[in-house]
């Protein structure tokens, strides 16, 4: 005689079987806009960030961008819909003649940076004070995890593609490439646990020179991390000047 499973085991297999096909389904339907969604709805759920980061360029574009690497503090946004944000970075790494190293933020009210040569701190509520490498220096800043409307661009996007899955530094990520309405493209890197954006892939197309590309690497994302007040206010050092004067 066969032996019968109690009515109890049979109930719980079926529901797994129905939990199982639904996932299964579910992940069926992912698609690049899907992704992004999905990315929209987990950084939603961020306050703060803070991430090591490195951001290079290949091709005609790399005369124009230094490259960058470093580590990045981001918070919301003041009542003034400023973005807050701390990083150290090092400008022009592995270069001896041109490696600089600065840090620089904004509380959500004033900017600033430190100067390490002159041992000046500047600050000001106008962002020029961040000086002539002021837009190199904020390159590893990915606001989108701090925007009110993250990823706004690429949810509009004319094209959206899901490309596969590929590691950004030991993290398995959805790759979704985007061709804007403005004909750039770019390919994102979202983390497959999580959804949370880990790199970014942009490239600019020149008539005369091709295609040249810029990236942005994200690793060690920690979200929400603990902060104090003061996490994103102007330090200065021992020994060190505070102006309102612009850094060169």
């Amino acid at each position: 005689m066969g032996q019968h499973l109690p009515r109890t085991l049979l109930v719980a297999l079926s529901v797994l079987a129905l939990a199982s096909g639904s996932t299964a389904r579910a992940e069926d339907k992912l698609d690049g806009k899907e992704v992004l969604r999905r990315a929209e709805a987990a950084v939603r759920k961020i306050n703060a960030v803070r991430y090591e980061a490195s951001y290079t360029a290949e091709g005609w574009v790399a005369q124009y961008v230094s490259p960058v690497k470093g580590i990045a503090l981001l918070g919301a946004p003041s009542k003034y819909g400023i973005e807050k944000f701390r990083s150290a970075v090092t400008l022009n790494p592995g270069d001896a003649e041109k490696e600089s190293s600065h840090t620089l933020g904004c509380n959500g009210d004033v900017f600033y940076v430190v100067d390490t040569k002159t041992k000046t701190v500047h600050e000001d509520m106008d962002p020029v004070v961040l000086g002539s490498n002021g837009r190199h220096l904020q390159r590893l800043l990915l606001r989108d995890y701090v925007s009110d409307k993250p990823f706004e661009e690429e949810l509009k996007a004319e094209e959206l593609a899901l490309d596969g899955t590929e590691k950004v530094n030991d993290v398995a990520c959805h790759k979704v490439k985007i061709k804007y309405s403005s004909s750039q493209e770019a390919t994102w890197y979202f983390s497959a646990e999580g959804y949370l954006p880990m790199r970014v892939d942009r490239a600019y197309t020149n008539p005369d020179q091709g295609v040249a590309t810029t990236s942005l690497v994200l690793s060690n994302v920690q979200p929400n991390p603990p902060l104090d007040e003061s996490a994103f206010d102007t330090a200065v050092p021992d020994g060190f000047t505070k102006t309102d004067e612009f850094a060169p």
